[in-house]
């Protein structure tokens, strides 16, 4: 009975022409990708880019640019509100710890 060779075994291999042109194929492809994505990034810099504040008048409406202070002191109060709760936990935390009870 003869047993099949394992193929996990063996090496396939191409011929060294084919090896070679796949190495320099690849090469070309490399550069061309290089050449394609400096085209890209060159041309993109070359835009003008638009101004914030122009897009922000053209986009939004001007009720919601009048109510944009308030929003952010109020958005500024909260943030602080929960800064307090944090470091009032923070400390009830670590005064819970030393007694062995965390409860925050």
């Amino acid at each position: 009975m003869t047993t099949m060779p394992d193929l996990q075994d063996q090496k396939i291999r191409g011929s060294w022409i084919q090896r070679f042109l796949i190495t320099v194929f690849s090469l070309l492809l490399a550069l061309l990708f290089h050449g394609l994505l400096s085209f890209v990034i060159d041309d993109l810099e070359n835009l003008k880019r638009p101004l914030y504040s122009d897009v922000k008048a053209r986009m939004l409406s001007s009720s919601i640019i009048k109510t944009e202070p308030s929003l952010l002191k109020q958005i500024t109060k909260r943030l602080l509100k929960v800064e307090k709760l944090d470091n009032g936990c923070s400390a009830k935390a670590r005064a819970a710890h030393k007694s062995r009870l965390v409860n925050c």
